[in-house]
């Protein structure tokens, strides 16, 4: 299974597999982002989920650096 498989396995019967198109995430969120600020509307990611991401980001960051796992704040 990579990124572009769904399985879809029942408790009984018989499963499913379906494969989608390569799309990269970061690009579509990018856009979305981009035409939110052309729009003057609402960004479709909760902020506090934008504010995780980043700190998931700086939270790598450090622990590159310093070798050590990081701890991330709790928002």
């Amino acid at each position: 299974r990579g990124e572009t498989d769904l399985t879809w396995s029942p408790v009984t019967g018989t499963g499913h597999t379906w494969t989608f198109p390569a799309v990269s995430m970061e690009r579509l969120q990018l856009e979305a982002f981009a035409a939110a600020i052309q729009a003057r509307s609402v960004y479709p990611i909760p902020l506090t989920e934008v504010i995780n991401g980043l700190a998931v980001f700086e939270g790598v960051s450090t622990s590159l650096v310093s070798g050590h796992r990081a701890t991330l704040a709790v928002i």
